[in-house]
């Protein structure tokens, strides 16, 4: 049996002309699709993730991002340009005690106190 769930990826935007558009999409197609396909191989679990410029949003674009946070049934973020806002968000999962995946390119500074995997990009 299949079951449906989702995932709010939290990651740096910008605007449709901006290099980080284009970084966010590659992970979300590179790392985040594979990844969510092998959760569905392995547990028959299919979960659909998307960003924030990825849904119509009616109302507060903030509030809706919380409100993903809080009640998406996975949340993943892409720490990869030191982006004041996915640490926001990140700071709102982190204080909802939600579980969050975190992953960043190869590079080698650390961001105290956050552990996150590494991926290339």
């Amino acid at each position: 049996m299949s079951r449906n769930g989702v995932c709010f990826v939290i990651s740096p935007i910008g605007d449709a002309d901006v290099e980080a558009r284009g970084d966010a999409k590659d992970v979300m197609d590179r790392l985040i699709g594979p990844a969510l396909a092998f959760v569905k191989e392995r547990t028959g679990i299919e979960l659909q993730a998307s960003r924030s410029d990825q849904r119509s949003v009616v109302g507060e674009i903030v509030d809706n991002i919380i409100l993903r946070i809080l009640q998406d049934d996975v949340v993943i973020a892409v720490l990869f340009n030191r982006n004041p806002n996915v640490y926001y968000e990140l700071g709102i999962a982190h204080t909802a005690a939600r579980p969050v995946d975190r992953r960043r390119n190869g590079e080698r500074r650390r961001k105290r106190g956050v552990k996150a995997s590494l991926y290339d990009r």
